[in-house]
């Protein structure tokens, strides 16, 4: 039988759901801040309705960091599908998602620019410009799976004037273990390089919370992370194993890097 794998994230401002068969590469991407406990299973259903699937072999699920609420509805729905259609459940963390969005999204800039630049060549150089940019993406792309040197930040507004981050060098190992931070924006730019591009979920609340603080002469510069897709998330949990690294539904837990406002400040549980 064939797999078929359902894909949802509902971590941040984006509600993202795909399904992926041999045959079939469906999603759909929704900007909903704070409507997780609403959009999320209905745009499921949609999309199972739409592509004729019943019940999926096995699931991707985004844990965040992120909203709290959403990440706590993300995983939840995760563990109840698994659990309901008896299937394993594989969690990525929502940075590395993005982190992996954004450099799937740089490369297809990339070879959209060179295959411009290559129809404004005859023939004989056009083929001589293709033949060298095949070779120059098998490069790139044994450079970016297996440990390039190009790196990438990838900002989520965790507010209360902090970020959760993520550094990537665009390998392998960077996606499966790099160390995610809790941080406010000022110190986490003095760690960085100048040279490493830095994405954000929500650029203007991140330049807010810097203030006058930029460590740097001139100004960050912020880029908008890419709508995200769910293919980014399908294809990021095939290249860290795919099925054979999906749990059983009790070991799919939300990541969070601190403890949610509600907990600060009712340490004891609410009684009203």
């Amino acid at each position: 039988m064939s797999e078929i794998c359902l894909v949802f994230d509902a971590t941040n401002v984006w509600i993202t759901v795909g399904i992926f068969t041999d045959s079939v590469r469906a999603q759909k991407t929704l900007r909903e801040a704070r409507t997780a406990s609403t959009r999320l299973m209905p745009l499921i259903q949609d999309m199972l309705k739409e592509t004729g699937v019943e019940r999926p072999t096995w699931l991707i699920c985004a844990r965040g960091p992120g909203s709290f609420t959403g990440s706590r509805i993300g995983v939840s729905t995760g563990r109840n599908l698994a659990q309901l259609w008896e299937i394993p459940v594989l969690g990525i963390d929502s940075l590395a998602y993005y982190g992996y969005h954004c450099i799937r999204m740089k490369d297809a800039r990339t070879e959209d620019a060179r295959m411009k630049d290559a129809r404004t060549e005859d023939a004989t150089m056009e083929s001589a410009r293709m033949k060298d940019a095949r070779m120059e993406d098998a490069a790139m792309e044994s450079a970016t799976l297996d440990g390039g040197t190009g790196k990438i930040a990838v900002l989520i507004d965790g507010k209360q004037n902090r970020v959760y981050a993520r550094v990537f060098a665009s390998g392998r190992r960077d996606f499966e273990s790099s160390t995610m931070h809790d941080i406010a924006p000022a110190e986490l730019f003095r760690r960085l390089d100048r040279d490493v591009e830095i994405y954000a979920d929500n650029p203007d609340a991140i330049r807010a919370y810097l203030g006058e603080e930029s460590p740097f002469p001139a100004p960050v510069v912020l880029q908008q992370i890419p709508e995200p897709r769910a293919e980014s998330l399908y294809e990021l949990g095939i290249f860290l194993g795919g099925r054979r690294r999906a749990v059983a539904w009790e070991n799919l837990l939300p990541i969070y890097l601190r403890r949610d406002p509600a907990s600060v400040k009712y340490p004891e549980g609410y009684n009203p």
